[in-house]
């Protein structure tokens, strides 16, 4: 949101460049620490998995922590 707010003021005059391109990294840094957040929730699922010999079912947040990070 703070890199669409920014890149709004940019537009219009109220911002600079280097502020949009600040908030630009700090949002793709969020999401690639969202990213590998999810990457070692999926290997230590996979790996209790594998633990216990058994298929285990995901849960409802689970399956909604897999959709977040897209882009804007």
């Amino acid at each position: 949101q703070t890199y669409e707010v920014s890149l709004a003021a940019y537009g219009a005059g109220r911002s600079n460049f280097l502020t949009v391109i600040d908030n630009w990294r700090r949002l793709l840094d969020f999401e690639l620490t969202l990213h590998r957040e999810v990457a070692e929730l999926e290997t230590a699922f996979s790996q209790l998995q594998r633990e216990v010999g058994l298929q285990l079912v995901r849960d409802e947040v689970t399956s909604k922590v897999q959709g977040q990070g897209e882009q804007p």
